[in-house]
């Protein structure tokens, strides 16, 4: 495994996958018998999004130099992330630690968007929800991949975490960013730390001798509307 180089993560587009059954529970109509014409909306409209995706990935592997047990602070070496206790409680026992972003691109925002000003608000809810399950399965990609890279090492993986969730505040985006290239897989932040193109993830991955991939430690957070609590539900 390399150390301190951003390294590029191919995801070919066939990888992408839009979880049907996950856009249909998050219209409402989880459960529920789709009548057959609304079946085909979904459908098609899920194809249509799949059709845009333009993935970029890429991340960087950095030694853990020191911990902040109290404050939830992982100390790398030109800066120190304050994850907070529920992350940290994951990650104690990693030796490094891998930061990712990766991207689906801005087309499948853009026709969303496009939908819903020309007033077909439920294709552009079901498109917009698409690009989010498709961002959403290119960050499993390269968790993937990165759990390839360490297990060559004869190494672990912890979960991958994002700011923004489990108590991780969004604003420590600045930092994670500092670690990339500008505009790095043609993601940006604006003022407010949010990515553009929206339908992006970035975060970090534990690696190490003694760490686990477990389940998500959803009852120490409240957040209802966090995508790993949706992942424990499934």
């Amino acid at each position: 495994m390399k150390f301190n180089s951003f390294q590029i993560v191919q995801i070919p587009p066939d990888v992408i996958k839009i979880n049907k059954r996950e856009v249909i529970r998050l219209l409402g109509y989880e459960n529920k018998k789709l009548e057959s014409h609304f079946d085909k909306l979904v459908r098609e409209n899920i194809k249509t999004a799949a059709s845009l995706v333009k993935p970029r990935a890429g991340f960087i592997v950095k030694k853990i130099c020191g911990t902040n047990r109290e404050t939830g602070t992982i100390h790398l070496e030109n800066e120190s992330l304050e994850v907070g206790r529920i992350i940290f409680s994951q990650i104690k026992n990693a030796e490094y630690i891998a930061l990712f972003l990766c991207t689906i691109g801005s087309k499948v925002e853009l026709y969303s968007k496009e939908l819903f000003h020309k007033g077909d608000n439920l294709e552009g809810y079901i498109v917009n929800l698409s690009g989010s399950e498709a961002a959403e399965s290119a960050a499993e990609f390269v968790h993937r991949e990165i759990a390839k890279l360490a297990t060559d090492d004869r190494l672990k993986i912890t979960n991958r975490f994002s700011p923004g969730y489990c108590k991780w505040n969004v604003k420590e985006q600045f930092k994670l960013f500092c670690f990339f290239p500008d505009n790095c897989c043609g993601i940006s932040l604006t003022s407010s730390a949010l990515m553009n193109p929206i339908k992006s993830v970035s975060g970090l991955i534990g690696i190490g001798k003694d760490v686990k991939f477990r389940g998500y430690s959803c009852s120490l957070c409240d957040d209802e509307h966090c995508i790993y609590r949706r992942k424990t539900q499934k």
